[in-house]
Formats: structure tokens, sequence, C-alpha cells
């Protein structure tokens, strides 16, 4: 057992002092390049306060009031590295060997330089985002005042135009207004602008998408209008049986989809024009239905006096008469009265007789 114990705190040691090698050598790798890094860091420091004079005489403070502490930020965390690179220093000496805490002090010493370089980044890439605004946004601004110049032309030929159509053009308008005072101050803010530039822009464009729809719509109403008046026309013209159909509530829609449409409420101009034909078709199925049961009645009516013709026709023995035999239909007058030559006086047994089929070739039947 003791043996054990042994053979585990030996491997224990030589792990741990495996450990130690590698921090150590973890150290002497982190430790120049810290201390070099926190030198270069110290060196950009003028170059970050030139371009925060650069920004405070150029750009007006709001477009660049985030990283006006930037400066003095970074300052205290180049103090807090060079703290964290002498700590480590004195860790690491031979006389004290506490590569650990050395290596996590580096280590922590890389996010601090990590973080300052971000700092002082930040101002130079501000100063370089505003000075390209300052050259882009011209041209941008142009692009949408042409757009808008051209919407606005649209929209004085253009007579289905509403009113929310001509109301995004002037606020688009407006905005540009105010993104053009923006532009022509003397310490502009460029990022305001900018967003000001787009917002005149999206809504130009909503502005187009207004119109191109109230276009739509009104040639849809007028399609609308035109397609119902031809069913209208057609359902009024028509006539069966006595029957017409009665038009006058689809009539009187169509007539106020019409003045829908005058008054450029499309919507509702195409919803009233489908009531109306939608009442026209219902119109015109009640009249076809009234007219095919009124045909049917009056051909049930000539039927009814066919079979009572029939029969009166039959019950004084008139003819045309048919019966049906086994080698077909036999159509004529009652031949008793006809070979009897109009009376009763043939006995019933010369009818039955031999010489009945004689009688009747020789009438050319």
């Amino acid at each position: 057992m003791h043996v054990e114990r042994a053979e585990k705190a030996n491997a224990e040691a030589a792990a741990l002092l495996e450990s130690i090698v590698a921090a150590r050598a973890r150290v002497e790798d982190l430790l120049p390049g810290c201390a070099a890094r926190l030198e270069a860091l110290a060196g950009r420091r003028g170059q970050a306060v030139r371009a925060l004079e650069q920004l405070e005489a150029a750009y007006a403070s709001s477009s660049w009031s985030d990283v006006a502490d930037n400066v003095a930020k970074a300052d205290e965390g180049l103090g807090r590295v060079h703290a964290l690179i002498e700590e480590a220093r004195a860790a690491a000496d031979p006389s004290r060997q506490h590569y650990f805490r050395a290596v996590a002090l580096l280590e922590e010493a890389v996010r601090q330089e990590d973080w300052v370089e971000g700092c002082q980044a930040a101002i130079t890439d501000r100063r370089d985002e505003l000075d390209e605004l300052r050259a882009a946004l011209p041209p941008r601004r142009d692009k949408v005042r042409l757009r808008l110049n051209a919407l606005e032309q649209r929209l004085h030929r253009q007579r289905t135009d509403r009113i929310r159509a001509n109301e995004r053009c002037r606020e688009a308008g407006r905005i540009l207004e105010v993104a053009d005072g923006g532009m022509t101050a003397g310490r502009p803010d460029l990022r305001q602008v900018k967003q000001l530039v787009e917002a005149a822009d999206e809504t130009a464009v909503r502005a187009e998408q207004l119109a191109d729809e109230d276009e739509r719509l009104a040639r849809q109403a007028a399609d609308d209008l035109e397609e119902t008046d031809a069913v209208l026309r057609r359902v009024a013209a028509w006539y069966a049986e006595g029957v017409q159909a009665d038009v006058r509530g689809a009539a009187g829609m169509l007539e106020t989809a019409k003045a829908l449409l005058g008054r450029m409420q499309y919507e509702e101009s195409i919803k009233t024009s489908a009531e109306a034909a939608q009442a026209a078709r219902a119109a015109y199925a009640a009249a076809t239905a009234e007219a095919d049961r009124r045909r049917l009645r009056r051909q049930q009516e000539i039927q009814r006096r066919r079979m009572e013709e029939s029969f009166s026709r039959m019950s004084r023995g008139a003819g045309p008469w048919v019966i049906q035999l086994p080698g077909g239909s036999f159509t004529g007058p009652d031949p008793w009265r006809t070979l009897g030559g109009g009376g009763g006086g043939h006995s019933p047994t010369r009818s039955a007789g031999g010489g009945w089929s004689r009688d009747i070739a020789q009438v050319g039947w």
C-alpha cells in the first residue's frame, strides 16, 4: 500500500512539474509580445488624439460623442496593462517561480490590450466613416431628389393617384429638406443626415408603390364596371315566357360603383361592382327559373288538352287512332266503320271470316 501511494505521489509530482515547465514556457512566450504591444499602443495614442481633434473640428459632437472618451479610457487601460506586465515579471522571477500566476496575469494583459486597441481604433474608424459619408452623401442625396422630382411629375400627370401617395411624396420632400439643412451645416452630423436621406428614399419608394397600386386599382375598378355593365345589359335584354329579369337593384348598385370610382374609392367601387354583378346574375337565375316553370306549365296544359281531345275522338269512334301490333304500330280510322259503309250492319261472323282480309286488301290499306 505504501508503495502504491508513493507511486501515485510520484506521478502527481511529475505531472505538476510538467505543468510548471509549460507555464514557464508560456510566460516566456507571452511576456515579450505583451511588452512590445504595450509600447505600440502607447505610441498610437497620439494618432487617436489627432483623429479626435479632427472630428471635433469637422463634425458635430453628436456624431462622435460615443468615442469622445476613448483616449482617456485607453490611457487607463494602458496603465492597467503596464501594472499587469510588471506583476507578471515579478511572479516569473527565478527567485519566486510563480509561473501559473504569471500566465494568468499575462493573459489578462492580452485582454486589456485588445480592449485598448479597440478604443483607439474606434476613434479612427469613426473619422474614416464620417469622411466617407462627406464624399458619398451628396450624390446619394441628388439621386433621391431626382426620384422625388420624377415622382412629383408622375403624380401631376396621373389622375388615379390618391391622398396617400401624394402625402408620402410630400413627406419625402420634407425629410430631404431637413437632410439638406443638416448637410450644409458648418459641423454636420453626417450619420443623422445619412439616416434622413435613407428615410426620404424609403418614403419615396413607398409613394411610388402607392401610386402604382392606385393606378392598378383604378384600372381594375374600370374593367369591373365595364364587365358588370355588359352583364347587366345582357340580363336586362333577356325575355322569355313573358318573364323579364328585375335588374333595378343591380342597376342601382352599378351607379353607386361608378360614383365611387369617380371619388377614387377604388376598393369600394370594386366591391360594389361585384355585388351588382352578383345581383344581376341572381335576378337572371330567378327569371329563368320562373320562365322554365311557365314553359313547363304551358307544355303540360298543351299535353292535357291533347289527351282530352284524343279521348274525345276515341269516345266518338273518330280517328286517327293507333294500336300496337307485334309487327309494328298500326294507324288509321275505325276499320269496322270504313268497311261497313258507315253502319253496324255487317255481322261479326262476316268480319271475322276469311273474306275480311281480301276486303282490306281491296281498299288499299
